[in-house]
């Protein structure tokens, strides 16, 4: 999604005068799969309930498995983002340079929300069940399926 957005984006302003129909169907497409992604995070999390409750009887706190989880975000999110971003570019390059819109014509801040925004859907999904998750008993955890 990060690609096919970089993609348009940079297609819409080298076009001189940006359609704005063009641009809210960008971003509701981008919503519709932010949306698949964080429900695919959420429940990606939500079956990990063993492993947390398996690292708490063993010792760690919530906050390390907060912590965890918040790096596990930190570096999917780098992968997601910054993969898509590359492969949008490595199309717009050099289509830009035969079409005359170039990746640099597209402002910081929009490369800025798109990465933003990308890290923010992981980290909130990833995060948003493990209020539920850490309410468990550890040793309740490690017997009991994820729901």
């Amino acid at each position: 999604m990060t690609a096919f957005a970089v993609a348009k984006f940079v297609s819409l302003t080298g076009a001189g005068e940006p359609d704005w129909m063009e641009i809210f169907g960008t971003l509701l497409y981008a919503g519709f799969a932010a949306l698949v992604a964080a429900n695919t995070l959420v429940m990606l999390t939500l079956e990990r309930l063993r492993e947390f409750s398996l690292l708490r009887t063993v010792g760690a706190e919530k906050r390390q498995v907060v912590a965890v989880v918040l790096a596990e975000g930190a570096v999917i999110a780098l992968a997601g983002a910054g993969s898509g971003a590359l492969a949008g570019c490595a199309v717009m390059v050099p289509l830009g340079e035969k079409t005359g819109t170039p990746v640099s014509g597209l402002p910081a801040w929009v490369w800025a929300a798109t990465l933003l925004s990308g890290a923010v859907l992981v980290w909130a999904a990833s995060c948003a069940p493990l209020g539920r998750l850490l309410r468990v008993r550890p040793v309740e955890g490690v017997t009991r399926r994820s729901s």
